[in-house]
């Protein structure tokens, strides 16, 4: 499509003169002969450039330049400036107005062509990366509601614990899940916790078809390791350059008991008063062909207070002096803030001691789980 310009010049000979420059030079070209009629020819189109003459009865150029770009749609429009007044006071008037450039009068045409050329490439480009912006803010709306899909948590009295969670993202879409389904017919609490390589939409993609596997696959349930093999089998030919660490866990109130599967995912902790014990067991990394290795495990609940997990998210940065803290660092964090009195002031009082470590930066998502047992 021609780029358009609107001519604005109270004299009909300036206007055939520029006109007739512009068309020879491929561009679409509207005329105005006063700043009123210019006003009204812009509530119908949207130019790509607007020459304008200075010097014009009622409204001079400097006035209608203001005028137009008051209006929210015309602001983008670069306004160029045509007189033959030279004087540094009104090069600067023109400025102060909204104008982006001011040529003289008389002059050269390859001069006017070079500078219409350079501000109708710089207007496009800018319009270009506007409906860019525009299209990945739809693209984060629509990724928003897929990340809000990836948490969720049900309590159910018959499971005889309370789960509380707390999640922060790096960037405004992230990739950790937590997803938990509560089994009616062998009352049976099954719950999948993960974080996907990278952050983003792409990450939050990923998190979003586990979770619907990890749907899927609870409702063939044998075991959590074979929840995690039909898990991975089922994404693996789907997905390439993300991996998944993940635990899954099955709790049976009844028999007080659980039984746990780990994808690579730092361990699950018990809690008991104000001792920390971590649940021994291996796993590998999910959709990384080569290696694909789950086992089962399980744990008595008998004298256990609650039940931590978290994402490396909350121990993999860097601190106010650079220092990279490690795992340890943050179970001291950890055991600092035993017993525990509420669950959700307990995950919200370490997440702030790592936010403080930190100096308030996220280098990574956040996420921590904590199962009161009832």
């Amino acid at each position: 499509m021609k780029p358009l310009i609107l001519i604005v010049d109270d004299t009909p000979r300036n206007l055939q003169l520029l006109g007739g420059i512009l068309s020879e030079a491929g561009y679409e070209i509207s005329f105005a002969q006063s700043g009123a009629s210019a006003l009204s020819i812009l509530q119908n189109i949207s130019p790509d450039l607007v020459l304008l003459d200075v010097m014009m009865p009622e409204m001079d150029g400097y006035e209608l330049c203001e005028r137009i770009l008051k209006v929210e749609r015309n602001r983008a429009i670069p306004v160029l400036f045509l007189s033959a007044k030279l004087e540094s006071e009104d090069v600067l008037r023109g400025f102060e107005a909204g104008g982006v450039d001011y040529i003289s009068k008389p002059f050269q045409a390859k001069e006017l062509l070079a500078r219409i050329h350079t501000h109708v490439e710089l207007k496009r480009s800018k319009d270009d990366l506007r409906k860019f912006h525009d299209r990945i803010s739809e693209e984060l709306t629509i990724a928003r509601s897929i990340q809000e899909s990836l948490i969720k948590i049900e309590n159910n009295k018959d499971a005889k614990c309370k789960i509380y969670n707390y999640y922060k993202p790096a960037d405004e879409i992230g990739g950790d899940f937590i997803f938990t389904h509560w089994s009616e017919f062998n009352h049976r609490l099954d719950l999948f916790f993960g974080d996907v390589s990278g952050h983003g939409i792409g990450s939050a993609m990923v998190g979003a078809m586990s979770v619907l596997a990890f749907q899927n696959s609870v409702q063939n349930y044998q075991s959590p390791a074979d929840s995690l093999y039909a898990i991975n089998d089922s994404l693996l030919p789907l997905i390439q350059d993300f991996n998944i660490s993940c635990v899954y866990f099955s709790l049976f109130p009844e028999e007080k008991k659980i039984f746990y599967s780990y994808g690579g995912h730092p361990s699950i902790y018990f809690i008991k008063g104000k001792e920390l014990t971590e649940l021994k067991g291996v796993g590998s990394l999910l959709l990384i062909p080569q290696l694909k290795h789950f086992e089962n495990f399980e744990a008595s609940l008998n004298d256990v207070e609650g039940i931590l997990m978290f994402s490396d998210g909350m121990y993999e940065f860097y601190d106010q002096t650079k220092r990279l803290v490690d795992l340890d660092s943050f179970l001291n964090l950890i055991k600092n803030s035993l017993p525990v009195l509420n669950g959700e002031s307990f995950l919200d009082t370490i997440a702030e001691k790592t936010l403080q470590l930190s100096n308030q930066k996220i280098q990574d998502d956040m996420s921590m789980l904590y199962l009161e047992i009832l």
